[in-house]
């Protein structure tokens, strides 16, 4: 149903000020479908597994500590016994601060749901009568680990549901919809796994629909922005990760830009021929740990135990940049006798996005500029090779960049909704349209 007769079925249903919509058909549907929604990068509250502290997801770790992130960086050299120090436990769905301060992350998502009548439930220990649920994992550790857990608690819930085969929906944000990507072509394997030809997704579990919000499926030059500059998440007083943190998470190296090669350019507008998944040029162009300032912090902080020496890093970093090369090639291709769910995508292409840098040498040292710095806004031929539209992290190429096999599975063209990045799931008209695509 679409156009004016599908706009009748809306109802605004108020809350605190917000209007979240109402589908009335898929509110009176029964049975519903399972959905399965995906968080972002960062969007799992991460915990201490001894002491049980959060150290990510509260609104205290937003600010505190001021430790750069260290906290949450993943040791490049084992931990006493190989243990993991955190876990994930619950999606973050809103921010508060001694009143101060309020961000509202997954729950106008969850409320949807529920009004939209779901019942919600947790993944890994769900009721038979559940049926919607956020996927929660650790984001730091990358696609291969976050579909594997992926795998296990969709079984979990078959069998909780007693199906013989689980029929689920998937809604994914941003970097996300890699993993939901890999799943259903490869399942919970490992990439050498896929590589060999020995993975295919459960036989037991049907993705009915993959439903891709404000993703970056050919990655962004974002990534590597904050890999150099560091990320914070509160402008002024929030609490910053550090470029040597970044540089221990698996995940953004899977989220650099595959979508092109050309990525950098000189003053005078010329193509430079630097690989980005060269892990030599890091430490040539000293980017991200291999910057002086990121050095001499990890030797003030004694922090040597936890990023290792050169030798741990570059060998670390070449691991990283070969694995995520991989990935992307796996995720390229269309896997034969995998059953396609339907697709659909929603997308912005209304704002500028980093699509290319400038390398330049200045004073005897490699400089880095991206499109938000100053000094390249100041030349219209700088900027007009450094942008291109997209959301404000991803380019509309990056967004559509899937493989022939899932271009056909798009069941419409892509909905453009004018919202940022991150928040573009938070819009009415994002979440009027997963209604929409949940009732297709």
């Amino acid at each position: 149903m679409q156009g004016v007769a599908l706009l009748l079925l809306f109802v605004a249903v108020g809350c605190r000020g917000a209007r979240e919509p109402v589908l009335l058909p898929l509110r009176e549907a029964s049975p519903k479908t399972p959905v399965v929604l995906l968080p972002g990068l960062t969007g799992t509250v991460l915990r201490d597994i001894e002491s049980g502290r959060v150290v990510w997801g509260n609104a205290r770790s937003f600010f505190f500590p001021r430790d750069g992130g260290y906290a949450t960086a993943v040791p490049l050299t084992p931990t006493p016994g190989g243990h993991r120090t955190l876990e994930p436990v619950r999606p973050i769905l809103e921010i508060r601060l001694f009143g101060l301060y309020k961000r509202t992350i997954y729950r106008s998502l969850s409320r949807l749901m529920e009004l939209n009548g779901y019942r919600p439930g947790v993944l890994h220990s769900p009721g038979a009568d559940d049926d919607f649920f956020f996927f929660v994992y650790d984001w730091r550790l990358g696609v291969e680990r976050a579909a594997q857990s992926l795998a296990r608690q969709l079984e979990r819930l078959r069998e909780a549901r007693g199906d013989e085969r689980l029929r689920v929906s998937l809604i994914c944000q941003s970097d996300a919809s890699l993993i939901a990507r890999y799943y259903l072509k490869y399942g919970g394997a490992s990439i050498e796994e896929a590589e060999a030809g020995n993975a295919r997704p459960p036989s037991n579990v049907e993705i009915d629909k993959l439903i891709l919000v404000g993703t970056a499926n050919g990655g962004s030059l974002r990534v590597l922005h904050e890999m150099n500059r560091g990320r914070i998440y509160v402008r002024t007083f929030g609490r910053r990760w550090q470029p040597e943190t970044l540089f221990t998470f698996a995940s953004l190296y899977q989220s650099l830009p595959v979508h092109r090669e050309d990525l950098f350019f000189g003053p005078d507008g010329e193509p430079l021929a630097v690989d980005l998944f060269d892990a030599k040029e890091w430490e040539r162009y000293g980017w991200a740990i291999f910057g002086s300032k990121a050095r001499q912090r990890i030797v003030r902080h004694d922090a040597q135990g936890l990023f290792g020496g050169p030798d741990d890093r570059r060998r670390f970093l070449a691991t990283m940049l070969d694995r995520a090369q991989r990935l992307h090639r796996l995720l390229s291709t269309d896997v034969a006798d995998v059953a396609m769910p339907r697709y659909y995508s929603i997308q912005n292409r209304y704002r500028a996005s980093p699509e290319r840098a400038m390398i330049t040498y200045v004073d005897g040292s490699w400089r880095t500029e991206f499109f938000s710095d100053r000094s390249l806004q100041k030349s219209p031929l700088w900027l007009d090779l450094a942008v291109a539209s997209g959301d404000g992290h991803a380019t509309v190429a990056s967004q559509n960049w899937l493989s022939p096999g899932e271009r056909a599975a798009l069941a419409h063209p892509p909905a453009y909704v004018d919202g940022a990045h991150f928040g573009i799931i938070l819009e009415p008209a994002t979440q009027h349209k997963i209604l929409e695509f949940l009732l297709d």
